[in-house]
């Protein structure tokens, strides 16, 4: 894996494509929770995301989300 500069890596914080998947996914919670009509799915960061988020070591290009309900899957 190459590596990458900081100004690269500020970037891609910044304005990389990662940013239009949490748009998207923040768009998919709003979707979920109103259709269930109670609750709150509050879903948590993690993965590759979480980590370059925090230690910027690399660029990640997904997002991960957790959810601690299992009645939200399915």
């Amino acid at each position: 894996m190459p590596r990458i500069s900081k100004i690269e890596m500020d970037r891609w914080l910044v304005s990389g494509s990662w940013k239009d998947l949490e748009k998207r996914a923040a768009q998919i919670v709003f979707d979920a929770e109103a259709s269930a009509g109670s609750g709150r799915l509050s879903p948590l960061l993690g993965g590759g995301t979480r980590l370059m988020l925090e230690l910027s070591h690399r660029i990640s290009r997904d997002i991960d989300l957790f959810i601690r309900d299992p009645q939200w899957i399915g």
